[in-house]
């Protein structure tokens, strides 16, 4: 409902159609127009930071809860088995994953929620690009879960 609020106030100004157009190519991914055109107007840093072993993310914005970033999985990681909180959407932007059973190529969308517990696998050869927005933080499962959720709160 906030998003949509702010769209319904945004006006097009000048200042706006200054702005290049031209996609951002992020590690050789060519971003979709309106990820590129955000990421311009709110000056995003372009600096990845590791997550885990073959993982690093690059944080696009917060709002509360509610967080995006982008995602880059190394060919053949699989990320830790992890629940959520709440909602998490992903866009494959590159590339492509396998999670529970099935598999997932770049323009896949897959939402998750409080009810699900994976593990997505990055591809073997491409790896995965993806850009990712969850409304609470993740609950990792298992011994690492046990150790470190006390701090995702």
């Amino acid at each position: 409902d906030q998003c949509f609020a702010r769209l319904d106030r945004a006006r097009p100004d000048a200042s706006r159609r200054s702005v290049s157009h031209a996609p951002l190519v992020v590690e050789g991914v060519v971003l979709p127009s309106v990820l590129s055109r955000y990421m311009r107007e709110q000056n995003i840093d372009t600096t990845w930071s590791s997550v885990a072993q073959g993982i690093r993310s690059m944080d696009l914005g917060q709002e509360g809860a509610t967080r995006i970033q982008l995602l880059k999985i190394a060919p053949r990681t699989a990320t830790p088995d992890h629940g959520h909180r709440g909602t998490e959407i992903t866009i494959i932007l590159d590339g492509a994953f396998d999670d529970q059973g099935k598999r997932y190529t770049c323009g896949d969308m897959i939402i998750e929620d409080e009810n699900s517990v994976h593990a997505p696998v990055a591809d073997a050869q491409s790896g995965c690009m993806c850009l990712v927005v969850t409304t609470a933080p993740i609950r990792l499962t298992g011994l690492l879960g046990v150790l470190v959720n006390p701090f995702l709160r």
